[in-house]
């Protein structure tokens, strides 16, 4: 469930206004190269909160069942018409050799340039004593959500979860759930998955004074359904991780909780649930704001398990709630509100909560070289102006929250949920080119800025080729150059650097097939990095780049 949370939590974009009759969503698809996607599929589904996440994947049909879809055309876009009665929908973008895209939008959106990471499809099994298992749910969660079931010999097939993937569900009501972190940071890395009975969990739900049986009730597992009690307030939960956390029992407005750490068969003692409720404002206009997205969360990670969207006047109500401290954190796409805040409440207490949001701004615009052609692909990121040599800068830039966007191959770009009232810049980067920024930007709050236009250096080339010891091609090695310098912190800069461009690992210029590769820069003096698995990194430092530079070759070690 942990990782449903997550998932609803990436790109909660809600409306703040009632839809009309023939609202719509329109977007283009492309790929890392700036090539328009043709004949993508774009689905539009109703908004799905975390409560209603679970049981789905539990059913007999786990995919989400689309309210539209349409295709893209032969410049990949599209227009996606949303029933009158949504205010916000959910868009799912997917075609064959990519990893899927998705995002929730307010209607009548430009949701600008979706791009695609390529991730061709792969085949993965899922086994349980040394068996296949058929009919398995398996749930692949990243940027979007790829759900699909195993075949009679256990087999699944999906978009490569090593390309775009952080976390994997296997679902079985037979066996315990799975739920492996995959990717740089896991410690799962094959697409191939073994599962267990688990564990039995015996236990019993009574009523407040701590007697009276309690029947029918719905249990919970770390948040996954987990069936209801009996007539005498007893419960089975067949098949548990052995690492399980919590169980907890809601009916109405009582609730009950009990950890896997206090031991013993779990009695779950229903009691008034705590209430967190109150209200969302535009702090400058003090009108409502609807469609905001209220979450809670606890626990380690603080991750949301239980959310809501704020009403036609603002308002929210969270219940029941076990008493806890909770991280309560609000958002609204369109809007900045208060962050994350601690709330602790006792057990069958109110507590109210007022927040006030921000409007964001807007830019849009065209990116083009020095020839003012348009540039496909370029990756556009709104950050505070400060000047080029500052680290904390780039720091910033590559650690994520800041506003992003990608050109379309017009060279169109659109970025939401910029901040205002601070000056700002537009940094865009092209694969294999030199960066490109806008002019200082201050937007007041709201404020729709159009007609911005960046341009990216078409700089001089620097080509070259990389070698193994035995001479032979190496494709697939990363390529950075970083303008060479006597600053300290130019081994800083150089990781932060990479880091702004490996967010997604399609970004980063790769040697091809035959070992070549061609990487344009400003004239000046650079540090060239080489980086593949299985090989030693290597720099190659001091390179000048002029009309007179020569290829570079490149030797890489095996690596240890």
């Amino acid at each position: 469930m942990r990782a449903i949370r997550r998932l609803l939590c990436v790109s909660f974009v809600l409306s703040l206004f009632v839809a009309p009759l023939h609202a719509a969503v329109i977007g283009t698809v492309i790929n890392i190269d700036g090539k328009p996607v043709t004949g993508a599929k774009v689905s539009l589904f109703a908004p799905e909160l975390i409560a209603a996440a679970g049981p789905r994947m539990l059913a007999a049909e786990p995919q989400r069942t689309p309210l539209k879809t349409v295709s893209t055309d032969s410049s990949g876009r599209f227009s996606i018409d949303a029933p009158k009665e949504q205010t916000i929908v959910d868009i799912r973008v997917e075609a064959n050799g990519y990893a899927p895209m998705a995002g929730r939008y307010p209607l009548d959106d430009d949701a600008g340039v979706i791009l695609l990471t390529q991730a061709p499809s792969v085949r993965g099994t899922i086994t349980a004593n040394g068996k296949p298992v058929a009919n398995a749910t398996v749930v692949v969660l990243g940027a979007a959500e790829y759900t699909t079931r195993t075949d009679a010999d256990g087999h699944y097939s999906a978009p490569d979860p090593s390309k775009w993937a952080y976390r994997v569900l296997v679902l079985d009501p037979d066996f315990a759930p799975v739920d492996e972190t995959i990717g740089p940071y896991g410690t799962k890395k094959g697409p191939d998955f073994t599962i267990t009975a688990g564990v039995a969990i015996n236990g019993r739900v009574v009523g407040e004074d701590g007697q009276t049986p309690a029947g029918d009730v719905p249990l919970f597992l770390d948040g996954w359904p987990a069936g209801k009690s009996s007539a005498d307030g007893s419960f089975t939960i067949a098949h548990a991780r052995k690492e399980w956390t919590t169980v907890e029992a809601r009916s109405g407005n009582r609730i009950a909780q009990r950890t896997r750490a206090s031991g013993g068969s779990p009695t779950l003692k229903l009691a008034k649930g705590a209430v967190i409720s109150g209200s969302v404002r535009d702090g400058k206009s003090q009108l409502p704001v609807t469609g905001a997205r209220i979450a809670i969360g606890s626990g380690r990670f603080r991750e949301a398990t239980l959310d809501t969207i704020t009403d036609a006047k603002g308002n929210f109500t969270l219940a029941p709630i076990a008493g806890s401290t909770y991280d309560l954190r609000a958002s609204r796409p369109g809007y900045g509100i208060n962050g994350a805040q601690a709330v602790s409440v006792k057990g069958g207490a109110a507590v109210q909560k007022a927040l006030f949001a921000t409007a964001h701004g807007r830019i849009s615009g065209s990116v083009v070289d020095d020839d003012k052609r348009p540039v496909s692909a370029a990756k556009l990121s709104a950050r505070p102006a400060t000047q080029d040599n500052n680290i904390l800068s780039l720091i910033r830039t590559a650690g994520g929250g800041v506003s992003e966007g990608y050109s379309a191959p017009d060279g169109h770009f659109v970025i939401s949920e910029v901040e205002t009232d601070a000056e700002l810049q537009i940094d865009a980067l092209k694969r294999g080119y030199p960066p490109g920024k806008s002019p200082s930007l201050k937007l007041a709050v709201g404020e729709r800025k159009s007609g911005v236009t960046i341009t990216i250096p078409l700089g001089r080339a620097v080509t070259g080729r990389v070698t193994d010891k035995e001479h032979k091609p190496l494709s697939g090695i990363a390529v950075q150059a970083v303008e060479s310098s006597s600053d300290p912190m130019g081994g800083l800069r150089r990781m932060v650097m990479s880091a702004m461009q490996g967010g997604r690992n399609d970004q980063i210029l790769r040697t091809g097939s035959d070992g070549t590769f061609t990487i344009r820069v400003k004239e000046g003096t650079y540090d060239l990095a080489f980086k593949g698995e299985g090989y030693s990194a290597k720099t190659v430092r001091g390179t000048k780049v002029d009309s007179a530079t020569k290829p570079v070759e490149v030797m890489l070690d095996p690596g240890v």
